[in-house]
């Protein structure tokens, strides 16, 4: 069965959120930015619309598990969780973050990867948050499994390279369709064989993915589902180590703690001092090129500037939802003559530089 279709037309009222700008969709379902109704606060708002999912159960994994979402180091700010006319969605503060899905297409389109201490750094990171996560439930008398659905759609990238990662307590609602042709080749790489075999991978499933991941952001390749410890490429000292006691089932670390500490070892052993802001920089860079490509090939471009913008859709927020709205800024031409952006109801958008008056 179909997912209840979200919305197309932008901006939109959903639920307790204005959606403002379309940031992309993956194999989970769209991934918008969004201005919290009634407040000042933009955030990354995920709906899990795909047609290859069955929206029930992932809203009753949200329903049932709201305990599974922590805050803490390397996890996402202001998580949230909810259903919305029969769509599941998941709400983070993240909201100009950039998504590792986007970070590592970026790197494809390329024919690039992460240098060593960056891949080494977001990996060391996606643990961090595991290992806090997993802690916390402990304290708390919750499940100790851990996340069950590690993948680049649920890490993010802020603009001062902080890396976090989020869709805790989903994996329930989503992992009994991983076989089904949207997600085997999207999600299926970074879930575990035994969970794709059908069985319980606890708290050694989050290993496989996040070596997984490291393998994809290091090599430009996703590790084969057969074999994968066997097409560990020569890397770094101790690097191909770890990522075979990452992937492979008889030498998989017991505990996501301990696969942290031996990537901590491949910083030592290689010299290597990673910081989010050598990240963020490393990135700036690489996204820049993207978006000079897409505006040679006629794509959309992605946002380099948010201010405008959020003055633009706070001001929409404040009108009557049944009042017809014009496309954001970031949808309309920026080259050639520019006039003033009317606000509908009467209003008059701010004038940007520049701008000629509107006869």
């Amino acid at each position: 069965m179909n997912s209840p279709r979200s919305p197309t037309r932008l901006p939109h009222r959903f639920g307790g959120y204005l959606i403002t700008s379309s940031l992309g969709t993956d194999a989970l379902g769209s991934v918008y930015r969004a201005l919290v109704l009634g407040g000042d606060e933009f955030v990354r708002l995920r709906l899990f619309d795909a047609p290859e999912l069955t929206p029930g159960p992932v809203a009753a994994a949200l329903t049932v598990q709201p305990a599974a979402i922590f805050p803490g180091p390397g996890i996402v700010e202001g998580p949230r969780q909810g259903v919305v006319d029969g769509i599941p969605f998941l709400a983070w503060s993240e909201a100009h973050a950039h998504g590792l899905d986007r970070v590592v297409t970026a790197l494809s389109m390329e024919r690039r990867h992460l240098p060593p201490e960056h891949a080494l750094f977001v990996a060391e990171r996606i643990a961090l948050a595991l290992e806090n996560a997993l802690a916390q439930a402990g304290r708390a008398g919750t499940s100790t499994e851990g996340h069950g659905l590690v993948w680049p759609g649920f890490v993010v990238i802020g603009p001062s390279g902080d890396v976090r990662l989020g869709g805790f307590g989903v994996a329930s609602g989503i992992l009994p369709f991983i076989s089904r042709p949207g997600l085997a080749p999207r999600i299926g790489p970074y879930v575990a064989p035994e969970v794709r075999d059908g069985r319980d991978g606890g708290p050694g499933a989050d290993v496989y993915a996040v070596a997984a991941i490291l393998f994809e952001i290091l090599t430009g390749s996703r590790p084969p589902l057969d074999s994968a410890v066997d097409a560990v490429p020569s890397l770094p000292r101790g690097v191909g180590d770890a990522l075979r006691a990452g992937l492979a089932p008889a030498r998989r670390r017991a505990s996501i703690g301990q696969f942290r500490l031996q990537l901590g070892q491949c910083f030592v052993v290689n010299g290597l001092s990673p910081s989010s802001r050598a990240l963020a920089t490393f990135l700036d860079a690489l996204l820049g090129r993207d978006r000079d490509a897409a505006a040679t090939e006629g794509r959309p471009v992605p946002l380099v500037s948010y201010e405008e913008e959020e003055e633009w859709e706070r001001a929409l927020a404040r009108l009557d939802p049944s009042v017809e709205v014009l496309p954001p800024p970031s949808a309309r031409p920026r080259s050639g003559p520019k006039s003033r952006v009317p606000i509908p109801g009467g209003t008059t958008g701010r004038t940007r530089p520049g701008d000629k008056p509107a006869p």
